[in-house]
């Protein structure tokens, strides 16, 4: 098949959080069963591509305004990636917004995008079987291509919903901006309490919808779709398919970042080494015996930092040590700098994204943090289980799905979950978790090791879960035909 995404972000050209990773390795993945894959980007300042080649100017009429773009052309692992440049919406310092908050104009910025999406489209990429488009961002190519563009009625549109807390929700106002008639401002269409909601229009106008993980399908259409259930609930097809991480690249056997390199055969002195070192990075010189927990994502109020907050000065009482390594909300680095000065010396921080470092500390970390108050899917405890840091999570959408609760399953146990989202849970879920760590120190018990061991077993790849989008691909295909 021929399928083209539309996306704000694809690792590693550009990538502000796990959108990047899932467009980069799934994209990969297909072209590695052979089929052919283009991407189609905004050209951000902060790209850096190599051998990036020129193909065309065009002109695009938006709402009345004329604006010139010119198309540009990359390979990436034999991916064609199509970048879109247009200096006045995408020559800037970041990509959604500055960390005061998002660009005024994000609305007129990604309507042009998908617009400009479409009309690459249509001159430049061969036609393709499936348009993949994903998050609110692009949800309008949907839109636009049903309005503007007939002669691809043929191509199917599967539209992901990574994050349905984004949605685009912008004033009523803007519609002659963004180019889209009156008529579809109505609670069937774009209308969303009397203003205009880009993702709804996606997913109205969009064949088939998918979320990132089985649970989080059935949370979007009854308690947690952000006032988007009903219009998910009337759509015929709303499928959940797991994200995968690429397993090449997150290998702690093969990764070039880390101090020693380990297997799941050699687990136990690697990661005692990687985890030596990485206090050491980090200026944390407590006794090896506490356990190290890792924090690694962005910084904002989705992934639990209320929690955390509340529940570390206990935590480091009962004898953990945490690293934190992310940017985000500047109310949320706050938070994180002030758990840092009330307990110097047992909390570290850099408030930065930064891969490399990102990948030692998933080697140096006993257990991994996701207390997220909603997760999708969430990548971050994939990535830890495959490095041996034990997660303690939120049990929610892809949490749910991929965390198996030691004391729920002792055989098979990967991690450690709370039901309930308040700090008293998940502080007793550490208080559990250190429990089954200090057995570390009791000869013959293998109760740790054998945790660490399920995780590192666990393979969170994307061969199961791109055959699902290969059935997608295909059932949206169908639709069209009939």
């Amino acid at each position: 098949m021929n399928i083209c995404f539309v996306a704000s972000e694809c690792e590693p050209l550009v990538k502000v959080g796990g959108l990047g990773d899932v467009v980069q390795s799934l994209a990969k993945e297909l072209v590695n069963l052979g089929h052919q894959v283009s991407v189609i980007l905004p050209f951000y300042k902060s790209i850096k591509a190599k051998n990036v080649q020129f193909i065309t100017q065009h002109t695009l009429n938006l709402g009345g305004v004329y604006y010139d773009f010119h198309i540009y052309k990359t390979h990436l692992d034999n991916i064609d990636i199509f970048l879109i440049d247009q200096k006045t919406f995408f020559g800037r310092e970041y990509v959604y917004g500055t960390p005061k908050g998002p660009y005024e104009d994000n609305y007129l910025r990604f309507a042009f995008f998908s617009l400009a999406s479409l009309e690459t489209l249509s001159h430049v990429c061969h036609t393709p079987d499936v348009i993949h488009i994903h998050d609110w961002h692009t949800a309008l190519v949907a839109v636009y291509k049903d309005l503007y563009f007939k002669h691809l009625d043929e191509i199917a549109t599967v539209l992901t919903i990574h994050n349905i807390a984004f949605q685009g929700i912008f004033p009523g106002y803007i519609l002659p901006q963004i180019g889209i008639p009156w008529e579809l401002f109505n609670p069937e269409d774009l209308e969303f309490y009397n203003q205009v909601n880009f993702l709804k229009g996606g997913i109205v106008h969009s064949d088939v919808i998918t979320t990132v993980s089985k649970t989080h399908a059935k949370e979007i259409q009854t308690n947690m779709g952000f006032g988007l259930e009903g219009v998910l609930r009337e759509k015929r097809y709303v499928f959940g398919i797991l994200n995968g991480i690429d397993a090449e690249s997150w290998n702690p056997a093969t990764d070039k970042s880390l101090y020693q390199n380990y297997d799941i055969n050699t687990f136990k002195a690697g990661k005692e080494r990687n985890k030596m070192y990485v206090k050491e990075l980090f200026g944390l010189e407590t006794p090896h015996t506490r356990p190290l927990a890792a924090f690694i994502a962005r910084l904002a109020k989705q992934k639990g930092l209320d929690l955390i907050e509340k529940a570390i000065d206990d935590a480091v009482k009962i004898g953990y040590d945490f690293i934190f390594l992310g940017s985000g909300d500047y109310y949320y680095q706050g938070k994180v700098l002030d758990m840092v000065k009330r307990n110097m010396g047992y909390v570290a921080a850099r408030i930065e994204y930064n891969d490399i470092l990102s990948r030692k500390l998933y080697a140096g970390a006993d257990m991994f943090l996701m207390p997220s108050e909603y997760e999708p899917c969430g990548i971050g405890q994939m990535i830890a289980m495959r490095y041996g840091a034990i997660p303690i999570v939120h049990k929610t959408g892809g949490l749910a799905d991929t965390v198996v609760d030691y004391h729920e399953d002792n055989e098979h146990g990967t991690g450690f979950s709370f039901e309930d989202y308040t700090y008293k849970d998940f502080l007793y879920t550490m208080a559990r978790a250190m429990v089954v760590y200090q057995k570390k120190n009791i000869p013959e018990d293998n109760e740790w090791y054998n945790i660490v061991s399920n995780a590192m077993s666990q393979d969170f790849s994307w061969r199961r879960s791109v055959q699902e989008y290969i059935k997608i691909y295909k059932t949206a295909k169908l639709i069209k035909m009939h």
